[in-house]
């Protein structure tokens, strides 16, 4: 070994990719060069060598200017000192100068071909001015001259996965592993190159082997921890994030995950305190805060995390996500119009912000504003334009509305997109039904009950379209079917009773409307048609009776006006009957 590879290799982590080598900072430091006669380096008379002594105790020592400023002037005085000039190209590596480290291995690889050693330092200087195919080459060429030596091949598997060059990375990892399978270094980074190259259970298999040989690496826990949770076990990840903690407490980036970990998995308390605790590491961390507010949120605790989304939004910049966040919360205090304002602002921020959008249109349409609803659920088709259920909620809000083309129109739009979907098809039925488009109505509940046979409320409308068109042995087949499903359903027990009107059944219908009054006591629409039944079997005074209970049940309200005067007119032109039947 020649002395100037004697500087070992330090290691350093960057993005999470351990490398070896990457930092020339010397673990041992070259010894001084002796003379001839054995004596001490200090006690030489050779000036170049003394400088570069002097340089090696000064690098030993970390003065790094000095040792740089002694080893040019030893070079200076002996151009071809080999040693000096490679000790300059790892300090001035070490320093960041890394165009003037490049220059003295090349200059050396130039006069020593052979030196495996210079390659290695030029690739290390080249990486670090970002030059990763030339550091490349660089290692290729030092194994050529060295043979295969897992430090260097562990150095252009690492140099390749910057490339993005996965695979090559991944035969490398493996080439170093198989000369050197005790190396936790190079497991961890041949599992980070196996995930970017989606082979996650492969990933998780190489961490745990680099953490059973080197339980401290921290950087492995943290990949670990990440990778299961992807997969969806939490609870893994957990334990990973608490034991790179353990290793570095201080790692704000490793606390909030570990909060955001916990929060998936439900335990708000100890989200909360992880994010604490990652606040006050980095408390400029605006994500930190919003994951905070979020855990408080979610633990219930609403006021605080008011507070704390307030007071992100009292520095700049402003966030669009904290914004929807305070909405949130004020939504779930009952600050109705609060929230509205802070989902605005998010939208003003962020106008794609979808969520808001959706959060914004519930909440307009809970308080009644449905053409402000509708803005933001159309709004939301345009940034969702796949998503049934947006396209759904839209149809719903037109159809209250009154827009029945346009109801039809979005839940056509859902159906098409989700063509399984038995309840979309059943509300597509709705709206098709009271615009008046029988035909379609039919075929749009016959679609459901297909997917979905023993649908009540289906089996039930369907009844009610077949019965509008004329069809009443159809019908009344309809509403027993809807009936096997629930027996107990005192509505659908009022339409076959009126079906059976129809057919002149009207004992039997007798029979539906009481059995709907004995589920349904107060369902006052029986009362009526029970009332139209017992006029039908000429008995008037129990059809008054009936239609008595239901002006009782009936609040005045204009849309039950027309009802309430034509029942109190047949009451009057019940009442001679009811006298003379009094009078016998």
């Amino acid at each position: 070994m020649s002395q100037h590879e004697r500087i070992g290799a330090a290691c350093r982590v960057s993005a999470l990719v351990v490398v070896i080598g990457c930092a020339v900072a010397p673990v041992a430091v070259l010894h001084a060069i002796e003379t001839p006669s054995g004596s001490e380096a200090g006690a030489t008379s050779d000036p170049a060598v003394m400088h570069y002594n002097r340089g090696v105790r000064l690098q030993g020592a970390g003065d790094l200017n000095g040792a740089i400023a002694a080893y040019r002037e030893a070079l200076k005085l002996k151009p071809d000192l080999g040693v000096a000039r490679f000790n300059l190209g790892a300090a001035l590596t070490t320093a960041r100068d890394f165009d003037g480290a490049v220059a003295e291995f090349r200059a050396l690889a130039a006069v020593h071909p052979e030196d495996a050693a210079a390659q290695k330092g030029l690739a290390l200087a080249l990486r670090g001015k970002g030059d990763v195919t030339a550091a490349v080459s660089a290692l290729q060429a030092a194994i050529k001259l060295k043979g295969d030596d897992p430090i260097l091949l562990h150095q252009l598997g690492s140099a390749l996965h910057e490339q993005r060059e996965y695979q090559g990375a991944i035969a490398t990892y493996r080439a170093a592993i198989k000369l050197k399978p005790d190396f936790p270094e190079a497991h961890y980074n041949l599992g980070l190159a196996l995930a970017a190259a989606n082979d996650p259970d492969a990933a998780a298999a190489e961490y745990r082997t680099a953490l059973s040989q080197q339980p401290t690496l921290a950087p492995a826990h943290l990949s670990l921890a990440r990778l299961l949770e992807t997969k969806g076990d939490v609870n893994g990840a957990v334990t990973e994030y608490r034991s790179a903690l353990k290793l570095h407490p201080e790692d704000a980036e490793a606390q909030a995950r570990l909060g955001s970990a916990l929060r998936i998995k439900g335990d708000f308390a100890g989200a909360v305190a992880a994010l604490r605790e990652a606040a006050r590491l980095n408390p400029a961390d605006a994500q930190t805060q919003q994951q905070l507010a979020r855990s408080l949120h979610d633990g219930g605790h609403v006021e605080e995390a008011i507070g704390v989304y307030r007071a992100l939004l009292a520095q700049p910049p402003k966030s669009a996500l904290a914004y929807l966040g305070l909405g949130q919360a004020l939504t779930d205090k009952s600050d109705p119009d609060g929230a509205i304002a802070a989902f605005r602002s998010a939208l003003e921020l962020q106008p794609a912000l979808a969520e808001a959008h959706e959060a914004l249109g519930r909440l307009l349409e809970t308080k009644g504003d449905l053409d402000g609803a509708i803005a933001e659920y159309r709004a939301l088709v345009k940034l969702r334009p796949d998503d049934a259920k947006m396209h759904e909620r839209l149809g719903a809000v037109l159809r209250k509305n009154e827009d029945l083309p346009g109801a039809i129109a979005a839940f056509q739009a859902a159906q098409r997109l989700a063509p399984k979907d038995a309840r979309l098809l059943h509300n597509l039925g709705v709206a098709l039904h009271e615009h008046h488009d029988l035909d379609g109505a039919i075929a749009a509940y016959r679609g459901a009950l297909a997917l979905r046979p023993h649908h009540g409320p289906s089996h039930d409308n369907l009844g009610d379209a077949l019965r509008a068109k004329g069809d009443v042995v159809e019908a009344i087949k309809e509403y027993r079917l809807a009936l096997a499903s629930n027996p107990k359903d005192a509505e659908t027990r009022v339409d076959l009773g009126l079906a059976l009107m129809d057919t002149h059944e009207v004992d039997e219908a007798v029979n539906e409307f009481h059995e709907a009054l004995r589920h349904k006591p107060g369902l006052s629409l029986a009362h009526y048609n029970l009332g139209v039944a017992m006029m039908a079997k000429s008995k008037p005074k129990e059809a008054a009776q009936e239609f008595r209970t239901f002006l009782k049940l009936t609040p005045e309200t204009p849309a039950n006006a027309v009802l309430l005067e034509r029942t109190r007119s047949i009451l009057n032109a019940l009442q001679p009957y009811e006298e003379r039947n009094g009078q016998r």
